[in-house]
């Protein structure tokens, strides 16, 4: 236990020191003492010398910065310089990054044990669309934000005024809590509205932002958005306890990290190759190349897999797959039998059906509302909505691409997103979105 907790301490330390380095002027100070320490080398001659050298000012380099990674990273430097000097092979270095990146996983990329799965009703309040979707694949798309709106609709926040031409939102006043993700997009679809207004050159007051907005208007700037509405919604999993670090961020530095390597590796290729020629092709093969390749396929694996969910996040993960698993395999007597008792809420299950990506439950829903009256006439609010946005997304985006295009004096050769509307919409064409 205690070998346990001293392990995902070093590498929860090892995690933010490389932050910590990959976002200020301390990687200069790497590339200046690796830099030195290969002049060192060309001078003397002396790998020891050289290795030596950098290990001591990485030292002097943690006190001064306060940043022993420094350290870390020195002893792997000298370790794989010390294995092709020394050994004529990679394999001494493999072997131990092989295995700091297992136990790296082992410790602290490695989920707790799921356990079982039963079905759910409900998502529940402290679950958003949008921390639901994230939980389940770890990214959000177009189809998570119109699940959020439809969300806010549901909620009270949004009100919907649906004219020939055109759909409105109205924002209202409402008791129901609201995520920070939740919080994030309504502020884009009236805040930032109001502040496209004022970019005109027409002054408004705070309390003069618009209150009622075009759902068009929205649809087009759904794109805009999706990038900082993503980085919200992954600091609002770490905020709230579900991950102990952003997922995306650590899959990003880790295939950086990879990319590296694998340059690295060709690098060493290159300045080698005259030692190279003189080993021969089977062991150049089994001494460098294999041995070689594995860091960084490692490294890459790694990535796949690095994203730890808390014990808090694994039962919010575990409700997101048993919500998803009862609109995916709830049959329709037991589910007309379920909104009779009032056990489920039919506006949550078409909200969280298309977060959740179980669209195939909206044709057994249709069957059973035709004994709902008043819950038929509430989704058809919705159903007016995902019809307006199957009219009008794909001629937003292509509109905001073409923008885009514009703005970059690039042609549009490729129809204005043609490919992003055929990726994410052709395959809902016969469900709701």
């Amino acid at each position: 236990m205690l070998f346990n907790i001293a392990m995902k301490a070093f590498f929860e330390y090892i995690y933010d020191g490389l932050n910590l380095a990959l976002d200020t002027l301390e990687t200069l100070y790497i590339v200046a003492i690796v830099g030195l320490s290969i002049i060192i080398y060309l001078k003397t001659g002396s790998v020891f010398l050289s290795m030596l050298f950098l290990i001591a000012a990485s030292f002097l380099g943690s006190k001064l910065l306060e940043n022993t990674v420094f350290i870390v990273i020195s002893l792997f430097l000298s370790l794989l310089v010390a294995s092709i000097y020394y050994t004529h092979t990679l394999w001494p270095f493999t072997i131990v990054y092989t295995g700091v990146v297992y136990a790296y996983w082992y410790y602290f990329g490695k989920d707790p044990p799921l356990g079982s799965i039963k079905p759910e009703y409900t998502a529940g309040e402290e679950l958003d669309p949008l921390t639901a979707s994230f939980l389940l694949k770890e990214e959000i798309d177009t189809f998570d934000i119109v699940a959020c709106i439809y969300n806010l609709v549901r909620k009270g926040h949004i009100e919907v005024e649906i004219q020939k031409n055109d759909i409105y939102f109205k924002r209202k006043a409402s008791d129901r809590l609201l995520s920070r993700p939740e919080i994030f997009l309504l502020d884009r679809v009236f805040v930032m509205t109001g502040v496209e207004i004022a970019t005109m050159g027409i002054e408004l007051k705070a309390d003069e932002f618009p209150e009622v907005v075009s759902f068009g208007h929205v649809l087009e700037k759904i794109l805009e958005w999706l990038p900082a509405l993503e980085r919200v919604v992954e600091e609002h999993v770490v905020e709230s306890g579900y991950y102990d670090y952003a997922p995306v961020l650590q899959k990003k530095y880790t295939k950086y990290l990879a990319g590296v390597l694998m340059g690295g590796f060709l690098l060493i290729i290159f300045f080698a190759l005259p030692f190279i020629i003189t080993l021969g092709p089977f062991k150049f093969l089994f001494y460098i190349f294999v041995p070689g390749l594995v860091p960084p396929v490692a490294t890459y694996i790694l990535s796949l897999y690095v994203t730890k969910r808390t014990r808090k996040g694994m039962e919010a993960y575990r409700k997101v797959l048993g919500f998803r698993e009862f609109l995916k395999r709830v049959e329709r007597p037991r589910l007309a039998y379920l909104i009779k008792e009032k056990s489920v809420d039919v506006e949550e299950l078409f909200v969280y059906m298309i977060a959740l990506r179980a669209l195939g439950f909206f044709d057994r829903l249709k069957v059973v509302l035709t004994d709902f009256k008043e819950l038929n006439e509430k989704i058809q609010v919705y159903m007016k909505l995902d019809a307006f946005i199957r009219r009008n997304l794909r001629k937003a985006i292509e509109k905001a691409q073409r923008e885009k295009r514009r703005q970059r004096g690039e042609w549009d050769i490729l129809g204005g997103g043609g490919f992003y509307w055929y990726i994410t919409i052709s395959e809902t064409r016969s469900q709701p979105l």
